[in-house]
């Protein structure tokens, strides 16, 4: 426990905690912690995460008390229950993993002597995915685990979105692309494995960044100088490799080695092409597909080899502008699913689906599925549901279609399904949706106001990432609370 000299008048900030961090404390930690370990395991030490909540309140206090020393004295409460430490012989510290809820605010502040009534109360936190939201994600291996990234913020969640953990910042730098390790890729358990692009700003270019547990500790920055736009995760060899599609071309990197990315030969005659989009999908039978989309209309490429160079066979749609691939996989089929992009205010074409017959060819090509797409513009991202398509796109929120139904078309979102609308200008139109991720269970929906969240798949929805929670604030097992800037006002009972 860190040895603060802090008395019960003052608040223990996240800030004081990690000043006392150093890397002596762990060393010393490690070392006794390897003395009573059991044979054949293995001790890893880090420092606690925190996370910073703030109350709201109003009470009201009777005419005969003070109302600054009353509010001294809640002050003083609210500093010494949302505590991290065992500091002082009535604070036992508040404990790891535990919500805080507003019934424990209610019962603290009842609690003081003088206090009258204790009127709305909310807890706020400092720090969520609010805006810019770019780049969402799904954990295959961890059970209701979410990434977001909004701008510069990485942020994770444990509990379906219920509540969101600050990760990291990168300084100077935009989140455009987060992924998780896909479970379908792996001959063996690879949980943890995460990696995060960013794009930089100023000079330009993007970097790549890697964690082994779900973000918590971060290997050192790649910096490219070129721009990433894509990524996507293969199993090559029983060796995880991180598939970067970038505007100087399609390249590898294998966590593993520590080297830089090895640029992968799409054909002899194409060595300058740049990617919009890289997507990756196994079979059952061990095989695995890797497409890319090229920029400058250049078309689909497909291999079949895992992705190996000079692997790749052109498969079409030239004449479309192809900046996101997905992989569906509904019953014994697997497809390979084009999101156009188009000019300006133009309607939009939809997206395209390609059956996966093992070789590089399928009998029926390209299937275009335009009917009903409408004014929606660029299709961002599709994920999927079973045998349900969701495409995120500029103008119409997140649409949805079923391809077990025989009549196959685009269902819009209702105007009201509350995704964010608009302005006025455009009466009738969503905000652009950039970035769409699904579970089993839900659908998240990120873009310019945040993160949201459906349970119908993209029929209704809720925002999951406001600062102010009616509740509760929820927090991981493995973090500690601590106090915010607390804004407690003081009203004096009227007629007492």
């Amino acid at each position: 426990m860190p040895a603060l000299n802090v008395s019960a008048a003052t608040a223990v900030t996240e800030k004081m905690l990690r000043e006392q961090q150093s890397r002596s404390t762990l060393d010393q930690v490690q070392v006794e912690l390897n003395k009573r370990k059991p044979l054949g395991t293995q001790c890893l030490v880090n420092w606690a995460k925190y996370k910073t909540v703030n109350v709201i309140t109003q009470i009201r206090v009777l005419r005969e008390e003070d109302p600054v020393a009353v509010r001294e004295r809640v002050m003083q409460r609210l500093w010494q229950t949302i505590n991290p430490l065992a500091d002082l012989p009535s604070n036992t510290g508040w404990a790891f993993g535990r919500q805080i809820t507003v019934w424990d605010i209610y019962k603290l502040l009842g609690d003081e002597p003088g206090v009258s009534s204790v009127d709305d109360v909310s807890l706020e936190v400092d720090l969520v995915p609010a805006d810019g939201v770019r780049a969402l994600c799904n954990d295959a291996f961890q059970s209701s685990t979410w990434y977001a990234g909004a701008g510069k913020q990485l942020f994770r969640s444990t509990n379906d979105s219920e509540g969101w953990e600050f990760l990291r910042n990168f300084p100077d730098q935009e989140v455009i692309k987060i992924k998780s390790f896909p479970r379908e890729a792996s001959t063996q358990r690879r949980a943890g494995l995460l990696a995060v692009a960013t794009r930089r700003s100023g000079a330009g270019g993007s970097s790549v960044y890697l964690s082994h547990d779900c973000g918590e500790i971060w290997e050192p920055a790649l910096n490219l100088t070129f721009a990433i736009e894509d990524m996507a995760w293969v199993e090559r060899d029983r060796v995880p490799v991180l598939l970067l599609a970038t505007e100087s071309g399609l390249f590898e990197l294998s966590p593993q080695q520590g080297a830089d990315p090895k640029k992968i030969t799409i054909a002899a005659n194409k060595a300058d092409l740049g990617f919009y989009a890289v997507a990756v999908s196994s079979d059952i039978w061990g095989g695995t597909t890797v497409a890319v989309a090229a920029r400058g209309n250049e078309g689909v490429y497909l291999s079949i080899e895992a992705g190996k160079p000079e692997s790749f066979k052109a498969i079409g749609l030239n004449r479309e502008l192809i900046r996101t691939l997905s992989f569906q996989r509904y019953g014994p089929q697997r497809y390979l699913w084009a999101g156009s992009h188009v000019v300006g205010s133009e309607a939009g074409n939809g997206c395209y689906r390609w059956l996966l017959t093992g070789l590089e060819d399928n009998p029926e090509g390209w299937v275009q599925f335009q009917a009903g797409w409408g004014q929606s513009g660029n299709c961002n991202e599709i994920v999927f549901q079973g045998s349900v398509a969701l495409a995120a796109s500029d103008r119409m929120g997140v649409l949805r279609l079923d391809i077990a139904k025989t009549t196959s078309a685009w269902s819009l979102p209702d105007v009201n399904c509350k995704l964010p609308l608009q302005p006025k200008l455009d009466l009738g139109r969503l905000l652009p949706v950039r970035a769409v991720a699904a579970s089993e269970d839900w659908l998240l929906a990120g873009g310019e106001q945040g993160v949201y969240r459906s349970k119908d798949q993209g029929q209704l929805y809720e925002i999951v990432s406001t600062k102010s929670f009616p509740k509760q604030v929820t927090l991981p097992r493995t973090w500690l609370f601590c106090s915010g800037e607390h804004n407690v006002e003081v009203k004096t009972v009227e007629g007492s």
